[in-house]
């Protein structure tokens, strides 16, 4: 199950949270996005 932003309303508030990987995720989320669209 891929996370989705809007799961996310305060992030530093989620202990799960990680911004080291965000970017990588964002794209991922992205892609998984279009592929849905598609």
């Amino acid at each position: 199950l891929p996370v989705d932003p809007n799961m996310i309303r305060e992030p530093r508030s989620n202990p799960y949270f990680r911004s080291d990987d965000w970017d990588e995720q964002v794209a991922k989320w992205v892609e998984y996005k279009q592929q849905k669209a598609a």
